[in-house]
């Protein structure tokens, strides 16, 4: 493949294009994209006509390149791979198109909301020869990446328990309603990585998984917000 990859988009929320920028150091996947002189820019989709406008308003796509469905899309402006930046629940169907298409795949976490489903889709990418990639992975960190080869060369001896403790206030009252409205918060926005950075490190895969989940009265959120672990 030479010159820019030709990407497009699908999903525009507030990982794609931050409704308010100014409140983190992310810009969002598209003015990222549009900016990064190895990608080309070609489409976005998504079902929200507010999002559809609101990403009109910025300038850095035609009315022509904005779409309100996936398929129209993908049928009209040729592209090699296809960020998948909807609510989860979609994933599985937008990965479904993609491989049908063979475009190269970069996924928003989580790669999909069952885990049956994620291992037969990775089957089907794998089997159509295509690179995919759930972004925000902390395997690729540094102190991730150090800590593979320490366990791997032997240096550290046999590991035999890992403890580890996470502690996050995202009980703020200036976050999107959707935040609040997640299921098991910090399995989802957070727990995914360390259970996936903890297999990296370790070389080894989760057999079982039990413990107990609490949620203190005054959370903001629909669902239990702690969990206490053992792997």
């Amino acid at each position: 493949m030479s010159g820019p990859i030709r990407l497009a988009v699908a999903g525009v929320g507030n990982r794609a294009l931050p409704k308010r920028p100014e409140t983190s150091n992310f810009l969002g996947w598209i003015p990222g994209i549009a900016a990064h002189p190895g990608y080309e820019l070609v489409a976005t989709q998504d079902v929200s006509p507010d999002a559809r406008d609101r990403l009109a308003r910025t300038g850095l796509l035609g009315a022509d390149r904005i779409f309100a469905d996936l398929q129209a899309m993908l049928d009209a402006v040729p592209c090699e791979a296809l960020l998948v930046s909807t609510p989860a629940e979609f994933h599985a169907a937008a990965i479904r198109e993609a491989v049908k298409r063979g475009l190269h795949l970069l996924l928003e976490k989580p790669l999909v909301t069952d885990l049956a489903e994620g291992a037969a889709l990775v089957r089907d990418i794998e089997a159509a020869g295509k690179v995919s990639l759930v972004v925000q992975n902390w395997r690729f960190k540094d102190v991730g990446r150090a800590l593979r080869r320490a366990v791997a060369s032997g240096r550290l001896g046999r590991v035999g328990q890992v403890f580890f403790r996470y502690v996050r206030n995202r009980e703020n009252p200036n976050y999107p309603d959707y935040i609040f409205a997640e299921p098991y918060p910090l399995l989802y926005a957070m727990g995914i990585h360390h259970l996936d950075l903890f297999r990296h490190i370790l070389g080894d895969e989760i057999a079982r998984i039990d413990g107990c989940s609490f949620k203190p009265p005054w959370s903001l959120y629909a669902s239990v917000t702690g969990h206490s672990l053992r792997l």
